[in-house]
């Protein structure tokens, strides 16, 4: 009964570890206005490129920009930004290279100023 235990606790950490990070292959994360907050997800990157698109649902606003994107490297300073909705384009993409092993933080967020039940979407595919 121990050895079942234990092998169970095992599985649930294996788990735990994969869901904090994706295969960089694809991945997404939305956020919504009602959420008030940025959302994110760690990925690691293949050692190819990827497209870094940012989506915008919802009404545009007459502000700079409704939502926005980024895609960074964990390991130094500085992200790849996509603004969306407002005085751009409701869908907005890149091609972004990703180095074998290195984690990034894709993130999307929805701007205070953004009409109600509008979200925003970060992918790579």
């Amino acid at each position: 009964m121990k050895k079942v235990w234990i092998s169970v606790l095992g599985f649930v950490f294996v788990l735990g570890v994969l869901a904090s990070s994706v295969n960089a292959a694809s991945a997404s994360v939305t956020s919504r206005k009602s959420d008030n907050a940025a959302k994110e997800v760690t990925v690691i990157g293949e050692g190819k490129y990827v497209k870094f698109t940012c989506t915008y649902n919802g009404k545009k606003s007459d502000f700079g920009n409704d939502g926005y994107c980024e895609l960074s490297d964990l390991s130094k300073p500085g992200a790849e930004y996509l603004g969306v909705g407002g005085s751009y384009d409701k869908v907005r993409s890149t091609d972004y290279y990703m180095n074998k092993g290195v984690k990034y933080l894709l993130k999307a967020d929805v701007e205070y100023t953004a009409p109600s039940g509008s979200s925003t979407t970060a992918s790579i595919r």
